[in-house]
């Protein structure tokens, strides 16, 4: 099995069996870490919506942190972020980060911890997919173990693995809270790279 695959797995598995601010807590962190693609992709184009997302996330931490009621209306305020016509690649990496902003969002609003997956998801797809890009690979189970290898998963893959053993070892708190937003701001899932 693909060490992805894997990972994937025990993420579902271990977010199933989470109180539910800490799978939030846990979600939020992913989002926050693929904010800095959105924000670079969506610098000066006429779909951008980063002061809409970037409010949605907030009112998110503020909620988990205790200072606010648990967000209501987001969803559909930041939907629209998911523009259908991306065709560039940059375009379309926002689209996927909006997608997490916005699975993120949902689940928040209606109870869905599997959402918070899926927003770790959404992250290692698009660096997936944007390692087999830059990588210039057809898309091959051979070539899927070999990106599997490729430094971007395999850091997001651990920053995810130790977000969440953070999360399940401490008792939930502002504290373990901020500690997580911390630990994920500013870091983009691409790091230093980006689309040629």
């Amino acid at each position: 099995m693909r060490s992805l695959l894997a990972h994937i797995e025990t993420v579902e598995k271990t977010i199933e069996n989470l109180d539910q601010k800490k799978a939030f807590a846990f979600g939020a962190a992913c989002t926050e870490h693929q904010w800095p693609v959105y924000v670079k992709a969506s610098e000066g184009m006429p779909w951008e919506m980063q002061s809409d997302l970037r409010m949605a996330l907030d009112d998110i931490w503020r909620w988990l942190l205790g200072s606010g009621n648990r967000p209501q209306g987001i969803f559909q305020r930041i939907e629209s972020a998911i523009f259908e016509d991306a065709v560039k690649d940059f375009e379309i990496a926002a689209r996927m980060v909006a997608g997490s902003f916005v699975s993120l969002a949902y689940g928040v609003e209606n109870d869905k911890l599997s959402e918070c997956a899926q927003v770790a998801v959404y992250g290692l797809d698009l660096i997936e997919s944007f390692v087999y890009d830059i990588l210039n690979l057809p898309l091959t189970s051979e070539n899927d173990l070999l990106v599997d290898q490729h430094e971007l998963i395999r850091n997001e893959m651990r920053r995810q693995q130790d977000d969440l053993k953070f999360v399940v070892s401490e008792p939930m708190s502002p504290e373990v809270i901020r500690e997580l937003r911390a630990r994920s701001l500013g870091e983009s899932i691409l790091q230093n790279y980006w689309f040629q």
